[in-house]
């Protein structure tokens, strides 16, 4: 079974989007050095906070499935599905941890990729959330999913709402926020949390990613 970092119950990596910058890229950063950048509790900024799950690999790639048999769905959106289903994302290391606030979680991905990764994930999954515009049902498990984009996302952040309902009672939501920073990715995932808790874990943990490069 091939390893990979759940950073969130629904996806095992993220909507990633491209920054367009004239500075050459940073190295990326081995498996040490990038779990240093997570942040810390105290990094957070938020009172009560515990972190779990905190993993680490080496040189694996990234299954990028967003929803699994995407070749069920028809259309527009079925295809930018299972584009994202058939590939998977080179990495030199991976990091990923789980901040418990509240009665939510916000998880936390950092990926550094091999300078001549040719993946394109803005691709991918800005094609899902163009193309996925209305909710998809299941017709096997009944599962319904939906993406609703943010309104404040920038042109070099993107974000999103992710619903997956089963049956009442049996639903959840996700918001997601993801920026591709050279070489390296970041990647936030609120569940059952707020868009302004999970920017703000978002605007920090990208600051520090930064901070870390520009310092190399």
């Amino acid at each position: 079974m091939k390893k990979a970092i759940i950073f969130a119950p629904l996806l095992s990596a993220g909507l990633l989007l491209s920054a367009c910058s004239s500075e050459p890229a940073a190295a990326p950063l081995e498996t040490a050095p990038l779990h240093e950048q997570l942040l810390s509790v105290e990094e957070t900024g938020k009172p009560d906070v515990t972190t779990a799950n905190d993993t680490s690999l080496t040189g694996e790639s990234m299954p990028l499935a967003v929803v699994h048999d995407a070749a069920k769905f028809e259309g527009a959106c079925g295809e930018a599905l299972q584009a994202a289903e058939d590939a998977e994302l080179p990495t030199v290391a991976s990091a990923a941890r789980t901040y418990q606030i509240g009665e939510g979680t916000v998880s936390i991905a950092l990926m550094s990729n091999p300078e001549d990764n040719e993946v394109s994930l803005t691709d991918l999954y800005s094609q899902i959330a163009e193309s996925c515009t209305e909710p998809i049902k299941d017709a096997d498990t009944g599962a319904e999913y939906s993406f609703t984009p943010l309104e404040n996302s920038s042109d070099d952040v993107t974000g999103f709402k992710y619903d997956i309902a089963v049956t009442p009672g049996n639903e959840a939501s996700t918001v997601m926020m993801l920026q591709q920073i050279g070489n390296h990715h970041v990647i936030v995932a609120g569940l059952e949390t707020d868009e302004a808790t999970t920017k703000e874990l978002f605007d920090a943990q990208v600051a520090k990613l930064n901070a870390a490069l520009e310092g190399a």
